[in-house]
């Protein structure tokens, strides 16, 4: 057998006659797997070929490892049952949660129906006291209730001027309560019932009750009452007030209503827009 070529087409001295061709190797891949299939053969020219082939290997300088292969990673079968659960607890929570607030919501608008409905009758049982002829006889349960009918705040306000407008004398002082009561809860709706007796153009009320309107209004206060106040004021024959001292008196009102006024928008006034 005519000797091989060597490496780089040169037979390297003291390798003999056996040693491997090289040339067609394309991948050194190729080179480090005959290195290890020629280490396991039992004779001599298997280990010469091994040598041959580990030196030209190194001679080349590039040679690289083989990429193990990386095992497969199993799932967690108890990780992935926690995660389950997890997601189970989560979903029946924010079910519970939602169908909570449904529930809430629901009472929550029957308590304001049944709330509603118990108001009215109050509301009622309370006017009807006021006008009855046993409110007299009783002047502490009388005050009570006006004071309680007053509580409902802008909703009693014309309730009260109605006790006012067709009640005896101590009935007009139980609804002229029961009106400073109402205004200082709700003073808005309360002044704005005040302000339509005052400036009211007709003779629709009798002068006492426009004199309950004029005493409420300053002494709630109602700051929107100023300009009908001083209209009435101008003007004192509209309301219907006999000549004499119930004249002075009723002027003796407004004027006390207007300086309340006045003194309840000075203190509502911001502090720089006193410099």
């Amino acid at each position: 057998m005519a000797p091989s070529r060597g490496l780089g087409g040169h037979a390297p001295s003291g390798f003999g006659e056996n040693v491997i061709d090289l040339a067609w190797f394309k991948d050194r891949t190729d080179i480090v797997r005959m290195v290890e299939n020629a280490s396991h053969t039992p004779t001599q020219e298997g280990s010469e070929n091994s040598e041959a082939l580990f030196l030209y290997a190194r001679s080349t300088g590039q040679d690289r490892p083989v990429e193990a292969a990386k095992p497969d990673k199993k799932p967690n079968a108890l990780g992935k049952w926690f995660a389950d659960l997890l997601t189970a607890l989560i979903k029946t929570g924010v079910a519970f949660f939602l169908g909570y607030l449904l529930i809430q919501s629901v009472e929550l608008d029957l308590k304001r129906a049944q709330f509603s409905a118990d108001a009215a009758d109050k509301l009622k049982t309370y006017v009807i006291e006021l006008n009855s002829q046993e409110s007299s006889t009783n002047p502490a349960r009388s005050k009570a209730t006006a004071l309680a009918l007053g509580g409902f705040g802008g909703v009693a306000a014309y309730p009260l001027v109605q006790i006012v407008e067709h009640g005896n004398e101590l009935q007009v002082g139980w609804g002229k309560l029961g009106l400073e009561q109402a205004g200082l809860i709700a003073n808005d709706a309360t002044c704005e019932v005040i302000i339509r007796v005052i400036d009211d153009p007709t003779r629709t009320f009798r002068w006492q009750t426009r004199k309950v309107a004029v005493e409420t209004a300053g002494s709630v206060p109602c700051r929107a009452a100023a300009g009908p106040l001083q209209r009435l004021q101008q003007n004192p024959g509209i309301a219907g007030v006999p000549a004499g001292e119930q004249a002075v008196n009723f002027q003796k009102a407004i004027e006390k209503s207007l300086k309340q006024i006045a003194r309840a928008q000075q203190r509502n006034r911001p502090w720089w827009k006193f410099w």
